[in-house]
């Protein structure tokens, strides 16, 4: 560069001297006197576009040197030493020596100031001046992330037929490992797995909980994990998930899908529930998604899931339902806890207002139909559940529906780049 710079001056001054030393007469006088601004804009230009040149550089050495700070300060709570981001400058760079002018971290950022001395090219055989270019750089520093989903999935027996039960759990298990591939050191998912049908399964092993109330078995009577519906039909206890002062009922002689798996950062678990899955039963949506938000809460009882206001973190909150038909099972509240009623209506209410109240608890829903047999009754639900339209998918066959499950993986994925 400074050779480059030493010739071009060299042949300016012999033109200059040319010019001085003819003594042709007007004509070289004239070429002359308007050769000189000619020959002095050219010399800014060239000289202006080479300091824009460097500038740009500079900044893009510098914003490259700010996000790995940012992405460092993110792995280790702390800045890397400066002389480390000085070298990440300097093998960016080929245009000379980098200053530091400022490099901190406040208030959530990584902010670098750095310039660099330009010395013209060619107007510095006029005016002997350089200059100090600087550029100013910031990345914002994303606080840990973390992940909680809710998979509420249809295990009721029209699953059994087409391949859908088979389809879901391919569904399932991809939307799980894209998940899972993407978590990083600041991202931190974990899923929960809740199979409905006309009850959910909260696991024989806790029958004890303090939030259950089972009777003993019987000769004739045995309790198979199937929780049904607790309150009445005035209280709504059966849509909350407040702290249970009323019990839990467990439904004896009962059958329901398997067992639920509270939320969990293992892969290996997330995937044998999925594996588990099979199709049998009624349908009562609405159980599904209140099992789905009381993974999603941190208080009783499931205690799993993480309180936003506890941690230094972003929380994303997401519950997936997925269903193939139609509510067919309702309470029976308040006559009894079991779900062998039969008014689709109610079912249909209880399940919108169990769509809402998780809403209003910070969840997003995204809602997937399944199969070309479902009742636009049905889809309607499904799209009035939705935490927005653009969550509601409808999808027809197996492919679909992996495809959908896949879409919404991908979007929660993002949810890490836009912090």
């Amino acid at each position: 560069m400074a050779l480059r710079r030493r010739i071009i001056m060299r042949k300016t001054r012999s033109f200059l001297a040319f010019l001085r030393d003819r003594k042709e007469g007007n004509f070289t006088m004239m070429f002359a006197l308007l050769s000189l601004p000619l020959l002095a804009a050219v010399a800014f230009t060239v000289d202006y576009n080479n300091m824009l040149r460097v500038r740009g550089q500079l900044q893009n050495a510098t914003d490259a040197a700010t996000l790995y700070a940012a992405r460092y300060y993110e792995l280790n709570k702390s800045l890397p030493p400066q002389s480390e981001i000085l070298d990440f400058l300097m093998s960016n760079s080929d245009f000379g020596t980098i200053v530091i002018k400022d490099y901190d971290y406040a208030d959530n950022q990584v902010v670098l100031d750095t310039k660099v001395t330009y010395t013209p090219y060619i107007m510095s055989a006029v005016v002997q001046q350089d200059y100090s270019l600087g550029v100013h750089s910031a990345a914002f520093v994303s606080k840990d992330t973390r992940v909680e989903v809710a998979l509420v999935l249809d295990n009721t027996g029209s699953m059994a037929s087409s391949g859908k039960i088979q389809g879901l759990k391919v569904a399932a298990t991809n939307f799980t490992n894209t998940l899972f591939d993407a978590t990083k050191a600041t991202v931190a998912v974990r899923i929960g797995v809740v199979p409905f049908a006309q009850y959910v399964n909260v696991g024989m092993g806790n029958r004890n909980a303090a939030w259950m109330d089972v009777p003993a078995d019987t000769n004739s009577l045995h309790w198979n994990g199937c929780v049904g519906s607790r309150g009445s039909a005035t209280d709504k206890l059966a849509l909350t998930d407040d702290t249970p002062s009323v019990l839990f009922p467990g439904i004896m002689n009962a059958t329901c899908p398997q067992p639920l798996l509270p939320l969990s950062s293992s892969r290996t678990d997330v995937l044998a529930k999925v594996s588990a899955m099979n199709a049998s039963g009624m349908t009562y949506i609405a159980d599904g998604v209140m099992w789905g938000l009381r993974l999603l809460t941190p208080v009783a009882p499931f205690t799993e899931a993480v309180d936003p206001a506890t941690v230094d973190a972003e929380v994303h909150k997401i519950m997936v339902v997925m269903t193939d038909g139609e509510n067919t099972r309702a309470p029976n509240l308040p006559n009894s806890p079991d779900h062998n009623g039969t008014s689709q209506s109610r079912a249909d209410t209880w399940t919108q207002q169990a769509c809402n109240y998780a809403s209003q608890q910070g969840i997003e829903i995204y809602t997937v139909t399944y199969g070309t047999q479902v009742p636009i009754s049905a889809k309607n639900l499904m799209k009035r559940c939705a935490s927005n339209p653009a969550n509601f998918y409808d999808a027809a066959s197996t492919s679909k529906l992996d495809e959908v499950f896949q879409e919404i993986a991908t979007n929660l994925t993002r949810l890490r780049l836009t912090q």
